[in-house]
């Protein structure tokens, strides 16, 4: 198109730009934004300056969802300083951007929401649901009913990414009667159409913190009702509800493997992780636990993963015989596609603290704090 003379309309390089940073091609995103800062200069005003503002703002996109933070500031204080301001889609992908380094989620989500109120940008349906994940991971439930009720006000439409963000900011307070009554809202919206994460969310509410096995089971009937496809974690919660809430009852644990083998999906470490798990921490069944952290390499030919470790360490640590932890520790590290987490140098903290071993929980702590520096 520019080889012949043509230039493309602001709309058209804005879209390209944002499209291309969504499948991950950035470098392709920047070479036409680049192109727009040559030709924009051909357009007359006002369209020069719509050309530059909108591949800026799709560039803000581009930068947030490939998880470059650096070039994502500095292409939002490009936009704040040319007098203008991203829209609320742009603003979203940078929120989440942001949180991966965020330290106070709430405050940043509070900080742009006042910002598009104050600039009178219009609101979306995929920016007030990424607020109100950000407050309800930040536990601000009163906030996050009233972001709710703006949209109601708004006509802004709510989907089911929305309901599923207000169930699960419900379940981190652990309001069960507002849980059910948001998923039952949600259930008779209008173009409701059932996904597997609020189903996976209640299971969860219902498996680890009300430790409630037949609840967690009704909603895995529901999915099954629905004809949704289970997902890997719905396959582990289930094999959580037997495995980790009494009375245990692993023959209907290890059937969830055969489950999930009939439906195509073959288990990850996660599934084993969740076995392990049950049977020495909860079980305090060490020898079972050790077999299966064995039998999953030998026998499966699954490789264990962080979480895989991290339940065989709780499980040899809370059993004291936090000396066979350590030693699977050495094996861990020298995991190429392996690296330790603060959860599993936790565990470890806690274990040498129980024993009166405070130099040796001090350096592990010291090892959790460069974990979290070069993280």
């Amino acid at each position: 198109m520019l080889d012949e003379g043509l230039l493309p309309t602001p709309e058209l390089v804005s879209q390209a730009i944002r499209n291309l940073g969504k499948i991950k091609e950035l470098d392709k995103a920047k070479e036409i934004y680049n192109h727009a800062l040559d030709f924009h200069q051909k357009w007359k005003s006002p369209i020069r300056e719509n050309t530059l503002h909108y591949a800026r703002n799709s560039m803000l996109v581009a930068y947030s969802v490939n998880h470059n933070l650096e070039c994502a500031n500095q292409m939002y204080q490009e936009i704040v300083d040319s007098g203008r301001y991203p829209d609320a889609n742009a603003i979203a992908d940078y929120m989440i951007c942001e949180g991966e380094r965020d330290t106070d989620e709430a405050s940043t989500a509070f900080k742009f929401y006042n910002e598009i109120k104050k600039r009178n940008i219009r609101a979306t349906t995929y920016f007030y649901n990424v607020l109100i994940s950000k407050l309800g991971k930040a536990r601000k439930y009163d906030a996050v009913w009233e972001i709710f009720e703006e949209m109601k006000r708004l006509k802004i439409q709510r989907n089911v990414v929305t309901y599923g963000a207000l169930i699960a900011a419900c379940v981190r307070v652990k309001s069960e009667e507002k849980a059910l009554s948001v998923f039952k809202e949600m259930e008779s919206s209008e173009r409701y159409q059932p996904r597997i994460g609020p189903f996976n969310t209640m299971m969860q509410f219902y498996t680890w913190d009300l430790r409630n096995r037949e609840k967690a089971l009704q909603f895995f009937e529901e999915i099954r009702k629905h004809k949704l496809s289970p997902s890997e974690h719905t396959y582990k919660l289930l094999i959580d509800v037997y495995a980790t809430i009494e009375p245990y009852d692993m023959q209907l644990a290890l059937s969830v493997f055969d489950l999930m083998k009939q439906n195509g999906m073959e288990p990850q470490p996660t599934h084993y992780a969740s076995l392990i798990y049950g049977y020495g921490v909860c079980q305090r069944n060490i020898p079972n636990a050790l077999q299966t952290f064995t039998s999953m390499q030998e026998v499966h030919n699954v490789r264990p993963d962080e979480n895989t470790y991290q339940a065989l360490f709780d499980a040899l640590i809370v059993n004291n015989r936090i000396s066979e932890a350590e030693e699977y520790y050495d094996v861990m590290i020298t995991q190429k596609d392996v690296k330790s987490t603060p959860y599993i140098e936790n565990l470890f903290i806690k274990g040498y603290g129980q024993l009166g071993k405070w130099e040796r929980a001090e350096i592990v702590f010291n090892n959790m704090i460069d974990l979290n520096d070069t993280s």
